[in-house]
């Protein structure tokens, strides 16, 4: 007996086994592709007897065993149920939801781990059962589960903003802010003439530019040459009207000292000329 065994190992060892990267899927599982309504009506026909389980997903083109899983009332309702529930209900994570874009508009976002701090703490408090004691703060993949039921939300870097300007940012400074603008067109006549409604904007340029990822040799410090240690900030005047005709551009250089009077000189020369 023990020679046969021996035998039929060695024979097994000889068979090459196919390699797991045959077997990859290289396409995800279609999950849920069946309609609900479909679903709904297949169930009132197993109900109401009037065909079998296998007839009605036939007809119907649903899955068998998901029809008789809510046949057997394993799963409650016909809409797509896959995969376990979250751990914190429905209901709570859309007043979550609503919380999260309310401190958003208010300029106090919270970020990623704010929020599974506030998730860990609503379960605990209400001795719901699915986090890490040992941790204090839900996990990642309830965060991913989380921001992909709520297609709305997205991780976003936030513009920093002063107190002095987040108090102006509301609806009735704003629109007596655009009332009074419209007021002053209209006492100028230039309310229907998009060629004297101009918008002009500034912003910043440095230059020193570093880049972030480079290649070099192993072991041994890399460097790259820039003009200055920290660099300047050049100031860029751009102007538009609401035709879209551009102004050239204005640049704005450092300077130490400027000459005044020398610059009234010229501007009087010029002018009496």
């Amino acid at each position: 007996m023990s020679k046969r065994k021996n035998k039929k190992s060695k024979a097994n060892s000889k068979i090459k086994k196919p390699s797991d990267s045959k077997f990859k899927r290289t396409r995800p599982f279609k999950l849920n592709q069946w309609s609900e309504d479909r679903m709904k009506m297949a169930l009132e026909a197993c109900h109401s007897g009037e065909c079998s389980i296998n007839h009605a997903a036939h007809i119907w083109q649903v899955p068998r065993a998901t029809l008789q899983l809510r046949y057997k009332g394993i799963v409650k309702g016909f809409q797509h149920a896959s995969g376990r529930k979250p751990v914190i209900p429905s209901e709570a994570e859309e007043e979550l939801k609503r919380l999260l874009c309310d401190l958003a508009s208010r300029g106090f976002p919270l970020s990623a781990k704010m929020v599974r701090d506030v998730a860990f703490q609503f379960a605990k408090e209400h001795g719901i059962a699915g986090f890490s004691a040992k941790k204090g703060t839900a996990g990642y993949d309830w965060m991913h589960g989380f921001m992909r039921r709520h297609p709305n939300l997205s991780m976003k870097k936030p513009e920093a903003l002063s107190a002095a300007r987040a108090s102006g940012v509301n609806r009735p400074v704003i629109e007596a802010w655009f009332a009074h603008l419209s007021e002053f067109l209209v006492s100028l006549g230039i309310k229907d003439r998009p060629t004297n409604l101009w918008n002009v904007d500034e912003t910043g340029v440095q230059d020193f530019f570093v880049p972030k990822r480079v290649v070099a040799e192993s072991g041994k410090p890399c460097y790259h040459v820039t003009s200055a240690e920290k660099g300047e900030t050049t100031t860029i005047v751009a102007c538009f009207n609401a035709l879209g005709t551009y102004t050239p551009l204005m640049a704005v250089f450092k300077g130490n000292d400027v000459n005044l009077s020398g610059w009234i000189m010229h501007q009087l020369i010029r002018l009496f000329a």
